[in-house]
């Protein structure tokens, strides 16, 4: 087996520049008549959440390759923030309550209830994964978790991945471009069987 020395050496073909005769297939299908002409990014692949968990998981630096950021059509719109509530347990002494306040959140304790500190936070996400089954991401029977910050104890907390198409994290357009490299056999790849 012949070794690849350099990125130059990968086995990779490249589409042409001629449509309807050599050019990728994905440029005249998803870019040209779905982009261009309808304006219609639903179709583009985008990176979905389970791929999402594994390229987090591993610090995955293909992810800046494979994926645009969010929002990066939209750029009015960046970055995304995601919603968060951090919470902790109660501490009067630290919180300085007064003693009638103290009283109350005693029989809080003593009716059942956890007396909780919460903070609303928002994080700035830069690649957020589109969801697998947006409109039905609660399963049947489950309930989403009480925002802990409301002070009527009804409002749920939203699904972190709920958003529009705006938000998704869009393959790289150079894969859908109309002359793209399909590299087939990178150097890592053929590096690899020689560990």
């Amino acid at each position: 087996m012949a070794v690849q020395f350099s990125l130059d050496d990968a086995f990779a073909p490249k589409y042409g520049t001629v449509i309807d005769k050599d050019c990728s297939w994905y440029y005249t299908r998803l870019y040209k008549e779905e982009i261009q002409t309808k304006a219609n990014w639903g179709l583009i692949p985008s990176m979905n959440e389970y791929f999402a968990i594994y390229l987090f998981s591993y610090n995955d630096p293909r992810m800046e390759t494979y994926f645009d950021g969010s929002n990066v059509y939209w750029p009015e719109r960046q970055p995304y923030r995601m919603t968060d509530v951090l919470t902790r347990s109660h501490d009067c002494d630290v919180s300085g309550c007064s003693a009638s306040d103290q009283q109350e959140h005693l029989q809080w304790m003593i009716d059942g209830y956890e007396v909780r500190d919460s903070l609303r936070v928002r994080y700035s996400i830069p690649y957020v994964p589109t969801p697998d089954n947006p409109g039905a991401r609660t399963p049947f029977g489950w309930r989403r978790p009480i925002d802990p910050t409301d002070p009527n104890g009804t409002r749920e907390i939203p699904d972190p991945l709920s958003m529009n198409e705006d938000n998704r994290c869009y393959i790289n357009p150079r894969y859908y471009a109309m002359d793209a490299t399909m590299p087939l056999l990178r150097w890592a790849d053929a590096c690899f069987p020689l560990r």
